[in-house]
């Protein structure tokens, strides 16, 4: 979409052929080039947080959209050549593009019923046959189909919200990486750094650094000291205390996923029960519920 728009922008602001007014085909092209940069910024915002979700969720929809009327569209030619041969004396079907084009028009619910059979009722020769035709269409495009195309295209729109929400991340790092290596080279080794080394000790005075490690060995081998008749524990017993209230919290969690898993179980069990679905799971918990009663 870009190289169409720089090519349009290109073509629109060339030198005019004739006098000082741009040629016709110019002005085409800056017509072009205008709705394709309001759709550019409009692709571009979708890189970010808020408005993009919604732009990237729009992507989804129109590509559903265009999937599911592309196969439907051999509906609408049908139509289409029907009214070019049933009302080719008319304005708005007097040739295969127009019929067309109106015939899609009338799928928006603006069936020109009055245009159609009322004022231009001479230039109907078959009025039998077009009303049928005309009353198939009614019920079979502006109402099924209509109404199909919108149903799935916002139908599933929690999964769409999701999907757009994971695009969008995907969309932000492909931006930060395209804008990192358009970065000059000593720019880039100079700011980011693949690797990052730190020494704490490194810069400390020797005094710091053996009073330090005296400290750290007295805490390790400090018998346990008693103030007012309370034991005070060592290091070592501290982190003990630690690890066994952490083991203890770790149990509890194991345990209270083991009734959830079981609670689980039993629910898809008594719907498999009820679906009537047996599979080799199933017939394997069966046999050992069996084995316990015995």
């Amino acid at each position: 979409m870009e190289w169409a728009l720089y090519i349009t922008t290109l073509c629109f602001v060339w030198p005019p052929s004739l006098g000082n007014q741009p040629s016709d085909w110019q002005w085409q092209c800056g017509a072009i080039a205008v709705c394709l940069a309001w759709l550019n910024l409009l692709l571009f915002i979708q890189k970010f947080s808020r408005l993009g979700l919604y732009i990237v969720m729009f992507k989804s929809v129109l590509k559903t959209f265009i999937e599911v009327f592309l196969v439907f569209f051999i509906l609408v030619v049908a139509f289409a050549l029907c009214f070019y041969i049933l009302f080719q004396g008319q304005e708005n079907f007097n040739t295969i593009g127009i019929s067309l084009l109106q015939t899609m028009v009338m799928m928006l619910g603006e069936v020109e019923f009055i245009n159609i059979f009322i004022t231009g009722k001479a230039q109907v020769p078959y009025p039998g046959v077009s009303y049928i035709i005309y009353s198939a269409f009614i019920i079979l495009v502006p109402i099924l189909l209509m109404n199909l195309l919108v149903g799935l295209a916002v139908g599933d729109i929690e999964t769409v919200k999701r999907d757009a929400f994971l695009k969008r991340l995907g969309m932000q790092v492909n931006m930060i990486s395209s804008v990192e290596r358009k970065l000059p080279l000593w720019f880039r080794k100079r700011v980011f750094k693949e690797t990052e080394e730190e020494h704490p000790y490194e810069n400390l005075s020797i005094f710091t650094k053996v009073t330090s490690a005296l400290v750290r060995l007295t805490s390790m081998h400090e018998p346990a000291q008693s103030t007012f008749g309370i034991v005070r524990p060592t290091g070592n017993e501290y982190r003990l205390m630690h690890l066994s209230s952490e083991i203890t919290r770790q149990k509890s969690r194991m345990r209270l996923m083991g009734v959830q898993l079981d609670t689980q179980n039993r629910m898809l069990r008594s719907m498999a029960e009820q679906m009537k679905i047996r599979t080799e799971d199933y017939e394997v918990d069966a046999e050992d519920e069996d084995v316990e009663d015995h």
